[in-house]
């Protein structure tokens, strides 16, 4: 005679992937509340791809690279199927496939952020440093660190996608907990990612500099150091909620404030959706290109990209920078 065992009894199948016994970030969707406000973050997102998208093409054809245009094309693309999948997530909660697919949209979309976010201080910072401290900002030591920096994005990307599904497949104890340290590991590295630009400018800030600052690109030279740290500031929020998560470990009975619905969408969603808006001024600031030329100890600006490497040739030798 033959014993059913009610698969509810257990919350958890006899195979993978398996409901999750720790609470997630944002908690189970609900066609009711989650549905309609993650269909206006979808909308968001599509209207920033198709923006990005725009500028990245336009730039093309005026031969002018502006590369995070298309990573955050490619971070609005992830983002709008994490929101599908969330919204399937909301109409099928017992489906583990979505679920354990939704959060590793949802993870990669975070880490491609930070991707963008090294890019961006290798791009930016690295020649805001160079603007202040010339010696430093071309020292070798400088161009390996954020050389490692940025392709380590990557690996970090496939570590934490592998560890993530590893989790959602295993019932056994000492597994789980050999997965977690691995997770915990991959949340403090992102979290590393992305405090480079603080790491990198405010020192910088405040030591004296003994040469005129070269100036770069359009716009207020105080702006982009601006944009950039306050993006930094929003996307370390969301790497810390992510972190102090997993570490309190709170059951998915007995969820913490920092699990809920109004942490995620606020942290998450909105804070990500306001640097890609950033992200798009400076883009769009970008499109024309420069042309970078002396005039005293200053270089102004124009909008032409001809003879970009020449004026720049002058202003190193005219400020005594060594050539690259």
């Amino acid at each position: 005679m033959s014993i059913s065992i009610p698969q509810g009894l257990f919350g958890r199948r006899s195979k993978g992937p398996y409901k999750s016994p720790i609470a997630i970030i944002g908690g189970t969707p609900n066609p009711t509340l989650d549905v309609p406000i993650t269909g206006f973050f979808l909308l968001l997102f599509m209207v920033a791809d198709g923006f990005h998208f725009f500028i990245h093409e336009k730039n093309k054809k005026r031969k002018h690279k502006f590369h995070l245009s298309a990573l955050m094309f490619d971070f609005c693309l992830v983002r709008t199927i994490t929101c599908i999948l969330r919204i399937a997530w909301g109409f099928r909660p017992t489906n583990n496939g979505i679920v354990l697919t939704a959060l590793i949209f949802e993870n990669a979309g975070a880490v491609v952020l930070f991707a963008v976010n090294a890019i961006f201080t290798q791009r930016i910072t690295q020649r805001i440093i160079r603007a202040l401290h010339p010696n430093f900002g071309w020292s070798l030591v400088l161009n390996v660190f954020f050389f490692i920096a940025v392709y380590s994005v990557p690996f970090i990307i496939a570590y934490n996608i592998v560890f993530t599904v590893i989790a959602f497949y295993t019932l056994n104890s000492h597994i789980e907990a050999i997965v977690r340290g691995f997770l915990l590991f991959g949340l403090c590295y992102t979290l590393s990612l992305s405090l480079l630009p603080i790491l990198c400018i405010l020192p910088r800030t405040f030591v004296p500099h003994i040469v005129p600052i070269e100036r770069f690109g359009t716009g207020i030279f105080r702006s982009k150091i601006g944009i950039l740290l306050f993006s930094t500031v929003l996307l370390l929020a969301g790497a810390v909620v992510r972190l102090a998560s997993h570490v309190m470990q709170h059951t998915t009975e007995n969820p913490g404030v920092i699990e809920s619905k109004q942490v995620f969408y606020i942290v998450g969603f909105a804070f990500e959706i306001t640097v890609v808006v950033l992200y798009a001024i400076c883009a769009s600031t970008d499109v024309s290109g420069c042309r970078m030329e002396l005039r005293g100890q200053e270089i102004t600006v124009t909008s032409k990209s001809t003879k970009r490497s020449s004026s720049r040739t002058c202003a190193k030798r005219r400020i005594g920078v060594p050539l690259r």
